[in-house]
């Protein structure tokens, strides 16, 4: 018997081959019930390990999920916290620079604290406005 398909024809074979081109076994072939056998236990194992491998990747999908959630929240309070931060230092910088330029000690001002004990020249020394650059205080650091 000879199929045509169009300007293609085909023989049938009498027996399916044992292999194909590629070297793969035919499905079409008939097997002994033994290797029928070892064929199904193969698939179903094979089927088994599918699942498995399939639900692992599931549970791993959904822990990096739960990870990377935690972590974004995470990230999101250090940049709040770096935001208080900053302004707490923004704020304690201006405290200080206020401080240096109203210091009665820092500006040779009469002072209140030693009044005239003779303790004020020697502190005034040390801290003494020209001992003090009160306006490049904080470039100076890094």
């Amino acid at each position: 018997r000879i199929n045509r398909y169009g300007p293609v024809t085909v023989n049938p074979r009498k027996l399916p081959s044992k292999t194909l081109y590629t070297g793969r076994r035919s499905k079409y072939e008939v097997l002994s019930t033994d290797e029928e056998e070892k064929r199904r236990d193969r698939r179903e194992r094979n089927r088994v390990a599918a699942t498995k491998c399939r639900e692992k990747r599931e549970n791993v999908l959904s822990y990096l999920e739960i990870e990377y959630n935690k972590e974004l929240k995470n990230h999101e309070n250090l940049l709040k916290m770096v935001d208080a931060l900053g302004q707490q230092k923004q704020h304690l910088e201006s405290v200080v620079t206020n401080h240096l330029n109203e210091c009665p000690l820092l500006n040779n001002s009469p002072s209140m604290v030693f009044g005239d004990t003779g303790l004020r020249s020697r502190r005034s020394r040390r801290f003494s406005s020209s001992s003090v650059d009160k306006t490049s205080y904080f470039e100076r650091r890094p």
